[in-house]
């Protein structure tokens, strides 16, 4: 998968730095996989859940730190499209990085006005 804004993490470990590890180790994990749907994403990241925000999209919310982080994103999966020609052709996955929120801030839902 193709990690969006990538720059963001540095964002989050700068208001979070007790996350920094585990969101590193996120992202070294994310990178590696493709998946396709959602229950390959949880194959990989169990906990992972699809949120339903304001706009009436979906924001894909991983625990990362076991429950201390929320990292909150949009993934669009990897998928095969036919070209021009007839022939298949794989579109990279991507994950947008949103915010990186503690359990408390999470509660609170004013994320999901954001989306």
């Amino acid at each position: 998968m193709r990690v969006i804004k990538k720059d963001k993490l540095h964002e989050f470990f700068q208001a979070h730095q007790q996350g920094k590890k585990p969101l590193l180790k996120w992202y070294d994990v994310v990178k590696k996989v493709r998946w396709r749907n959602l229950a390959e994403m949880r194959m990989t990241f169990p906990s992972a859940d699809e949120v339903t925000v304001k706009s009436g999209r979906k924001a894909v919310v991983f625990n990362i730190k076991r429950n201390d982080f929320r990292l909150i994103t949009a993934v669009h999966y990897e998928k095969t499209v036919q070209d021009q020609d007839g022939n298949d052709k794989v579109v990279e996955g991507k994950v947008y990085l949103f915010f990186f929120l503690t359990h408390a801030e999470y509660d609170r839902n004013l994320w999901k006005a954001q989306l």
